[in-house]
């Protein structure tokens, strides 16, 4: 098991660790640990919010059956490499602060992107990542469809991908709302022209 110390800020007036942190995060910590470049499948689950800085836990494929899944683990991923290893890995949390915030204005975002129905997609070039542009064409789409009630906001809680993204995928993106489970959880798919790439998963919670 390697333990790194990802650095992680808040974003705008978020007081949360976003979802495109992690995923970023993730992937170059894998790399950079010498487990290969991901080039296949990668799954984010989210178990809580986190507001205080992260280890990240990564468990390559030589690793003993021992070797276990923290027992505080707040994010459980996978990714696999371009040798077809699968790499597991883990977020933990810990009682350090985080002490610096970024600007993020998704205005970028919003002003290239059209709703159409259950779907909402983006055409043209942000200049944000790919999964900035995905997250929060996601979050408008939920919004605008399901309001949420004061205290509350849409969460992404789990990001499911058949590789990891590339540059073009934030400049011609859909994310379609495919599924709800009552009120609160939503399953939406997302699309490039080439095809379905993933889902990303959302429900309703208070970030606090």
């Amino acid at each position: 098991m390697i333990v790194t110390h990802p650095q992680f800020s808040f974003r705008a007036g978020r007081n949360y660790i976003h979802t495109t942190d992690l995923y970023d995060r993730l992937v170059e910590h894998v790399e950079a640990a010498g487990f290969g470049t991901v080039t296949g499948a990668l799954r984010l689950t989210i178990r809580k919010v986190m507001h205080n800085a992260l280890e990240l836990h990564i468990l390559g494929p030589a690793a003993g059956s021992e070797v276990s899944k923290p027992a505080d683990a707040s994010v459980d991923m996978s990714v696999v490499t371009a040798d077809g290893s699968i790499v597991r890995a883990w977020y933990v949390e810990t009682d350090r602060p985080l002490t610096e915030r970024v600007a993020y204005d998704e205005a970028p975002i919003h002003a290239l992107c059209a709703l159409d129905g259950q779907s909402i997609r983006l055409a043209g070039d942000s200049r944000r990542t790919p999964i900035e542009v995905i997250t929060s064409l996601a979050v408008k789409l939920h919004n605008t469809l399901a309001p949420p009630s004061a205290g509350v906001k849409w969460l992404d809680s789990r990001l499911d991908l058949i590789r990891p993204l590339c540059a073009a995928d934030g400049h011609d993106v859909s994310v379609t709302l495919r599924h709800r489970v009552g009120t609160s959880l939503t399953r939406s798919e997302i699309s490039t022209p080439a095809g379905v790439i993933g889902n990303i998963f959302f429900s309703l919670g208070n970030p606090g």
